[in-house]
């Protein structure tokens, strides 16, 4: 069963958030520190490049790893091998685990989808 979680207080540095709540199952598959890049995604000045943690208590951190910004996370949804976010801008974020990778969609808020493939640091 999936919990959502709010996650607050990122830190652009290290791309730190805590929430409120618990999940019931450690996401044991996923947690990691992951990197990736957004296939043709050249919009955002702080560039294509994201960063993604999934803590064993479910909770996530969401950011660039090429910029000092950090991209706020709504919530969190950790089930199974599968995560999803929901951006501060309304973006959604589904990943699914697939030969030691997370890979799945990025959708901006107007519906524009970019693919991305994300690698365990």
């Amino acid at each position: 069963m999936a919990k959502t979680m709010v996650v607050t207080g990122i830190a652009a540095a290290v791309i730190l958030g805590s929430a409120s709540g618990a999940i019931a199952q450690s996401p044991a598959g996923v947690v990691a520190i992951w990197k990736g890049t957004l296939d043709a995604y050249r919009f955002d000045p702080n560039g294509p490049h994201r960063a993604l943690v999934v803590r064993a208590d479910g909770t996530c951190g969401w950011g660039y790893t090429e910029a000092r910004a950090a991209a706020a996370i709504q919530s969190c949804t950790v089930a199974g091998d599968s995560v999803g976010l929901l951006t501060s801008t309304g973006s959604t974020v589904k990943l699914q685990k697939k030969s030691g990778k997370l890979e799945g969609i990025f959708q901006t808020r107007s519906g524009q989808s970019y693919l991305i493939t994300m690698t365990k640091q």
